[in-house]
């Protein structure tokens, strides 16, 4: 019986090379889309549709997810992405923001991706 020990070698090397193909960096987080998200425990919060934008949040003292009644001057918050809250600070401190609260998610935003952060900032009353 004839053994062919190169063979073997040589589809051990291409699987080898095969998982190391496939170890890369995950894709960046995917930004919700625009539009009014509802909360379990506070207003409603519209979103622009555009991350990491210093003032693309707006609240409203609506419940319910319509985004009605009283509305708040667009900017009283940014939403930013990241993976975890070192990258959530790093994207808010670039932003000339304060470090993130939090997660939306956490804020009752069941909507709202877990790669969304909060990034509070003053509120100007006109």
């Amino acid at each position: 019986m004839r053994r062919h020990r190169g063979s073997r070698l040589l589809i051990g090397a291409i699987a080898g090379g095969m998982v190391a193909a496939t170890a890369c960096s995950p894709p960046p987080p995917t930004a919700p889309p625009a539009g009014c998200y509802d909360s379990t425990t506070g207003p409603d919060y519209y979103f622009s549709g555009v991350p990491d934008v210093v003032g693309n949040m707006d609240y409203w003292s609506s419940t319910d997810g319509s985004c009605t009644d009283v509305g708040h001057d667009l900017g009283n918050v940014t939403l930013v992405l990241a993976f975890d809250r070192a990258g959530a600070d790093a994207a808010c401190t670039a932003a000339g923001l304060s470090v993130t609260s939090g997660r939306w998610v956490d804020d009752g935003y069941t909507a709202m991706p877990p790669t969304a952060w909060v990034c509070p900032q003053q509120v100007v009353v006109k």
